[in-house]
């Protein structure tokens, strides 16, 4: 359900096409409904470890296997899990977020950084062979919004681990009562995810006496995203830290304005505002006023709402889609083999 493994199955599913192509998933953690959507030319091999155990038996059992398909490169996806393997052979590793300890970077030939403020991230704690490959979306499979017209209910959406702490959504939920509050605005915020911050989120949304303007979705999958996300009018994007942010680049595609805080990472994906909007960090009056006045451009019809959205749809198409994020990695791989 994670970013991590939606992204990692729509490469997969680009990179078949150019070569023997195959998945290790280590850890017993497996989310059926995410494997479904692989290409079956992936071929998949479940090593069954429990999550950070050493047990010999799994570590005996991953080499094996790669004695057995004699892949030309490895990727990981988590940087510890090198520490499982005893054959020499091009390992490579994409960093998916900023603030990961570093203690394995060394032992890979080359680091991916999905995004600028990742490889800053990464180059601050060494010298690392490092190269940015934006994560990528299939922006065929999302249904585009074809209106702007001003809507009787104005809805929001946030797509999100529910950990507010790095996701913001406390601040997001601050700043739709402050919105609600003038001129009893209305509007509507969905929250799609689940995390360890559901209880603590919908016990906020009490207290701020919010029940008849935020719903809780819990999880649902990329079939339904995609189906979907064009019906809401913003999509926000709250977090505290971020360094990428797919769903802001999904919502682009889907043609909805984001708002997203103002870190590298989701910053990077607007272009620093030109195809999106943003608010300052943590600041919950700048998020309501910048909720308030892209409804108002929803109210008057607003054409420059309209080339916005046109704009930064072709943007994304340019630059982050999926295939161009398995070539990427195809073309560091045959440097190395």
């Amino acid at each position: 359900m994670g970013g991590i493994d939606t992204m990692l199955v729509d490469i997969l599913n680009e990179q078949v096409n150019q070569g023997k192509t195959s998945l290790i998933i280590i850890n017993n953690k497996v989310d059926v409904d995410v494997l479904k959507k692989l290409d079956p030319r992936v071929k998949v091999y479940r090593i069954g470890r429990k999550p950070g155990s050493f047990n010999i038996i799994s570590i005996i059992k991953f080499n094996l296997l790669i004695l057995r398909i004699k892949p030309s490169i490895l990727h990981f996806h988590n940087s510890n899990a090198i520490n499982l393997l005893f054959i020499k052979k091009p390992c490579f590793l994409t960093v998916h977020d900023i603030g990961y300890d570093d203690r394995d970077y060394r032992k890979y030939d080359k680091i991916f950084a999905i995004s600028k403020s990742v490889e800053n991230d990464i180059l601050s704690k060494g010298n690392y062979p490092t190269k940015i490959v934006y994560n990528g979306i299939n922006s065929n499979n999302l249904i585009k919004r074809k209106d702007f017209n001003n809507p009787e209910i104005f809805k929001l959406v946030a797509i999100s681990r529910l950990e507010h702490k790095k996701k913001g959504l406390d601040l997001l939920l601050e700043a739709i009562k402050k919105a609600v509050s003038i001129n009893d605005s209305p509007i509507h915020l969905d929250i799609i995810g689940e995390g360890n911050s559901m209880e603590f989120l919908k016990q906020l949304v009490h207290t701020l006496q919010l029940e008849s303007h935020v719903s809780f979705l819990n999880k649902q999958n990329r079939d339904y995203i995609y189906k979907n996300l064009h019906s809401y009018n913003l999509l926000v994007q709250p977090s505290r830290y971020e360094g990428f942010g797919l769903t802001v680049a999904e919502a682009i595609a889907a043609k909805i304005p984001v708002l997203v805080s103002a870190n590298d990472g989701p910053m990077e994906i607007i272009a620093g505002g030109k195809y999106g909007y943003s608010f300052e960090r943590e600041n919950i009056e700048d998020l309501t006023n910048k909720i308030v006045m892209i409804k108002d451009l929803y109210s008057n019809h607003s054409e420059k709402l309209v080339k916005i959205t046109e704009l930064a749809y072709a943007h994304i198409i340019t630059n982050f889609e999926v295939s161009k994020t398995a070539t990427n990695y195809l073309l560091e791989y045959k440097k190395f083999v």
